[in-house]
Order: structure tokens, then sequence, then C-alpha cells
């Protein structure tokens, strides 16, 4: 220094002087001090980087995912929502940054949550040709079974009912069974008359003969 101090830098980190620029001095501005007296400067290095682990909060509750992300030093970015088979409603499906990433603290991990299935509403194919009726409710998401029934009412082919209603709003991949028409039932043959057998005939050995009729008479 100019004026004769032994200078002392001593780094500190600072959030709120920049890097670089004096913090503080010991002893302070204006106080009195002898020529070749050591004068510590507090040098700031800048806002401390601290690093932290992205823990998994996979499957936990959003509330339970947002504390548990505050815990260990981390801000929740955005929350978006998607239907899951497998991820209970209101529970995380996935996260933004993987767990075990090493970040710096205060990063933001962005969430998608829950919706549970998706609902998907049962079409009616009642009276609608099976093969196209089939297509029809697995395109939507449906485990189809087939039966078969006579209807007189309904042609051949097409079919008779469906097991879960038209208009219900069921879990994508519900299973439904359509009743498809073999047409009307054919009409019952005419059993035939039956005919007599040989034994039903009277034998000659049955017949009276002339000396009993004699004999009788």
């Amino acid at each position: 220094l100019q004026a004769g101090f032994d200078p002392d830098d001593e780094p500190e980190y600072s959030d709120t002087v920049p890097e670089g620029q004096v913090i503080s001095q010991s002893p302070a501005a204006k106080n009195s001090a002898k020529k070749g007296d050591r004068v510590v400067y507090k040098v700031s290095m800048g806002a401390q980087t601290i690093v932290v682990s992205v823990p998994s909060v996979l499957n936990y509750t959003q509330e339970i995912a947002v504390q548990t992300l505050s815990q260990n030093g981390l801000a929740v970015g955005t929350i978006t929502t998607k239907y899951s088979n497998d991820v209970t409603v209101g529970c995380v499906i996935s996260q933004g940054v993987s767990a075990g990433t090493q970040v710096t603290e205060g990063t933001k991990v962005d969430l998608v949550v829950s919706l549970g299935k998706e609902l998907v509403t049962v079409p009616d194919v009642v009276k609608t040709e099976g093969t196209k009726a089939v297509s029809n409710l697995q395109n939507l998401g449906f485990t189809v079974s087939k039966s078969e029934a006579y209807s007189s009412d309904v042609p051949e082919g097409y079919v008779i009912s469906q097991s879960v209603s038209a208009g219900l709003q069921v879990e994508a991949g519900a299973s439904i069974t359509v009743t498809i028409s073999k047409g009307a039932e054919p009409a019952p043959q005419p059993s035939e008359t039956p005919q007599p057998s040989e034994s039903t005939q009277p034998s000659e050995s049955t017949q009276p003969s002339e000396s009993q009729a004699a004999a009788s008479n």
C-alpha cells in the first residue's frame, strides 16, 4: 500500500459483494495505525456454490416430493400431469433431473404427476358388423372377446349385445364381450314315425290248431 501498511488479503464468499471486490478491512478506514502495520482485507469470491445430490421422488405423492426436494436444497420447477396405468393418481411419474445427479443448490426440478388410469367412453356397437365392432373397440384400447348366439332380429355376423353398456366411462384396457348373431335359429326337424318291428307281428305258434278249436266247441 502507498501508505506503507502491510496488506493481507483473505478470500471470503459473499452473496452481496461481487467477486474480486473488498468486503471489509481491519482496521477499518479512518482508524489510526502505524506505518508497516498489517491491514487485513476480506476479498469476495462471489456467492458460494454448493453442490447437492438430487434425490429420487418417483412414486412419492406430490406433497412429499416437494418436501423432499426442499429438504435437499432444491426447488420445484414446473409440475405437469399425465395419465398412467402404473402410477397411483397424485404420485410422481417422472422427474426432470435424474436421481443421483450433482447440481447446484437451488436447482429447479420439474415433476410429472399421475392422473391415474385414463377413462374411455364405451361406444355403441350393437347391430354393427362384428369385425368392424371388434376393430373399433380394440382401437380404443379395450380387450375384446366374442361369443355367438341365434337371433331372429339381428342379421348373421352382426352384434346382438355388448357386455359393457354404451356411454359408460371405464379404464382403458377394460374387457368387453360382444355377442355376434348366428342368424335365426333353424326350425326343429320333424321326427320320423317309428315303424313296427317284426317282433310285434303275431307268430304262427300263437294261432289255435284245428284240434284245439274242435275241442273248445
